[in-house]
């Protein structure tokens, strides 16, 4: 718990210095992920995919837009940014998806 706490810990204080870094976002979602805090690993997985979104890493957005569908399916946020952003690649990552 010690090193999870201190691993959160330092994630935040990335994100203070740095919010636009795509990384710290993953890196804490990954963390919650490991823990079992599925829906905060989700939201911070989110954050991850709108910054490479804007940032034009859309191999990243593909990777990670599945794995949050992998998590929760359903996710009404991940799919809606896929229908805005996507919509031609819409079916592709949908069908693309492998549960």
């Amino acid at each position: 718990i010690r090193d999870y706490e201190k691993a959160e810990a330092f994630y935040f204080k990335v994100l203070d210095l740095a919010p636009g870094y795509a990384r710290a976002y993953l890196n804490l979602a990954k963390l919650y992920e490991t823990v079992n805090l599925t829906d905060d690993a989700v939201e911070y997985y989110l954050y991850a995919v709108e910054l490479f979104h804007e940032n034009h890493f859309e191999k990243e957005v593909i990777h990670w837009t599945n794995h949050i569908l992998s998590l929760d399916p359903e996710n009404k946020q991940i799919l809606k940014f896929i229908k805005q952003n996507h919509e031609k690649n819409f079916n592709n990552i949908i069908h693309g998806y492998s549960h």
